[in-house]
């Protein structure tokens, strides 16, 4: 499953761009998505 680890990892279809998924595919609550999820 690790043929790309140079490669960011995009394995959250349900998450969506908006959300910094950089985090190492961590969903951060940030100011944005607080509001997405809180809801």
């Amino acid at each position: 499953m690790m043929h790309s680890a140079g490669k960011p990892k995009k394995q959250e279809p349900t998450a969506p761009p908006q959300l910094p998924t950089m985090s190492g595919g961590k969903l951060m609550p940030t100011r944005a998505t607080q509001g997405l999820f809180t809801r």
